[in-house]
């Protein structure tokens, strides 16, 4: 069995995407198998399995000086994935110019991840250490802005 969690986005991550006034490129990694798949992730999907892959990125281009649109095609689906439970977009990074910038820039889910820290003593069991682990895991899940989205134990 592979689990493969993608990482959870931090707060900052919405609102660079939301400063950006053009964006010339969009890359989104999405991985299989996941559960939200739109069309537009389905062909990719099919295409990583036909490949017998786990993965397949989707790089987007603006045509020269032009934008892509931020609510639709793959930036809406990297915004959408921000607030959805359990995303197949695995990571993505956006480069273009925010407001006030002249200079292009590259926001990527991987500087903007949410963390959870927990202390742990020398003392502890493993058991303790795991214990502690996993609350801080579900703290920071239970903490993430989803929409539609209730926690259930599944036992």
């Amino acid at each position: 069995m592979l689990v493969d969690l993608p990482p959870v986005p931090s707060p900052s991550l919405a609102e660079e995407i939301e400063k950006f006034t053009r964006i010339r490129e969009a890359a989104a990694i999405i991985t299989r198998p996941n559960y939200d798949w739109s069309d537009m992730k389905n062909k990719l999907s099919n295409l990583a399995d036909e490949s017998n892959g786990h993965s397949a990125e989707a790089v987007v281009k603006a045509e020269r000086k032009g934008s892509l649109s931020k609510g639709r095609g793959v930036v809406g689906l990297i915004r959408d994935s921000l607030h959805t439970s359990n995303p197949s977009i695995r990571s993505f990074r956006l480069t273009g110019n925010q407001e006030g910038s002249k200079k292009e820039i590259t926001v990527s889910s991987e500087k903007h991840q949410a963390r959870a820290f927990y202390d742990s003593n020398t003392s502890d069991s493993p058991g303790e250490v795991d214990a502690k682990m996993f609350t801080a895991a579900r703290r920071l899940v239970e903490e993430r802005p989803t929409e539609g989205f209730t926690y259930t134990d599944a036992e």
